[in-house]
């Protein structure tokens, strides 16, 4: 799991077989970089659901890692 900002990836749950890295908001090219997460089943980021956020997502995946994000879509918004 990617989160935007340092709060998010510290205070994130414990998950059995997960590691949680800090995107350190536009850190796209240094997180492409990591041939053991990209090789990782699932790659997840959470942001802040604003135009940055949405921004930094999109430069993860430009970058070439395959993130899918948590609860930055309409339903989530919408709620």
């Amino acid at each position: 799991m990617i989160s935007e900002n340092k709060d998010t990836a510290i205070h994130f749950p414990e998950l059995a077989g997960g590691i949680s890295v800090e995107g350190a908001g536009r850190g796209a090219a240094a997180i492409a970089a990591l041939p053991w997460l990209l090789a990782a089943p699932h790659i997840l980021y959470w942001g802040d659901m604003d135009a940055d956020g949405l921004e930094i997502l999109n430069e993860f995946r430009t970058a070439g890692v395959p993130a899918v994000s948590l609860f930055m879509d309409l339903p989530a918004f919408t709620e």
